[in-house]
């Protein structure tokens, strides 16, 4: 998956999908993961537009997760920092991506 996501106003496909990687590059074994949650704020401003809204997570070795736009998740233009957050038995937490951030930018359509 890119860092940079680009999606016109108001559209809610293509689902946000991410692989889980260490920061080796190996994949994250998500077997024991007990929730995924997804937040996204706006880059300059820092208004929050999503947070901590549950993400799905595929319970096995190949580290996919992904976050299902809904509603009005896409309806306000700008660029975003997103990010997931895994948590895991004990309450241990995990943020994906690692080594960057994941950008979302919300362009303004024809219609």
């Amino acid at each position: 998956m890119s860092n940079r996501i680009i999606l016109k106003q108001n559209d809610l496909l293509p689902v946000l999908v991410a692989t889980v990687t260490n920061e080796d590059g190996t994949i994250v074994d998500l077997t024991n993961a007990t929730a995924v949650k997804f937040s996204m704020r706006n880059q300059y401003t820092g208004t929050i537009k999503i947070s901590n809204i549950a993400g799905a997570f595929v319970v096995k070795a190949d580290g996919t997760i992904s976050y299902t736009w809904a509603g009005s998740d896409t309806d306000t233009i700008g660029d975003y920092i997103a990010e997931f957050q895994i948590t895991w038995p004990s309450s241990k937490l995990q943020t994906a991506p690692q080594k960057t951030n994941l950008y979302i930018s919300i362009v303004d359509g024809v219609l």
